[in-house]
């Protein structure tokens, strides 16, 4: 967007004289520095949206989300899923959630599965950081 709006500025310069001189439309230049204010405005904006999105720590989209779930409810020992967390930091995904599981069950079994279900989110979501809670079901 900087180099577009100098070629535009350069080029606006080279036809508003161009203009002046041969037709005496002493106008085109204001006419080209509104349409290249127009442009930097428009693109600094777009820019601006983007960028507070990452400073916002913005959530995972809810497609993405929607997937976690789904490759977490697809395992027969989890009986539920909750307080599922996202957010963008940067270039690095965040993820936390509980899985609900047989209160019975070993801590060992429990360790495997939340180590799974990790690795199992992270081939969904590149560069992700995954923090798993598991809870006995009552």
């Amino acid at each position: 967007a900087h180099y577009t709006g100098d070629v535009m500025m350069n080029i606006g310069v080279i036809v508003s004289l161009l203009f002046s001189y041969l037709l005496h439309w002493t106008w085109i230049d204001t006419l080209f520095a509104v349409i290249v204010a127009t442009y930097l405005f428009y693109n600094s904006f777009s820019v601006i949206r983007r960028v507070s999105k990452v400073l916002m720590d913005e959530e995972i989209s809810v497609s993405t989300r929607k997937k976690i779930k789904e490759i977490v409810s697809l395992n027969p020992a989890v009986l539920g899923i909750r307080d599922l967390r996202t957010r963008n930091a940067g270039m690095k995904s965040f993820v936390q959630f509980a899985i609900l599981l047989d209160k019975n069950i070993n801590l060992t079994k429990a360790h495997e599965l939340c180590t799974l279900l990790e690795e199992r989110v992270k081939q969904e979501i590149k560069n992700c950081e995954v923090f798993i809670h598991a809870e006995p079901k009552e």
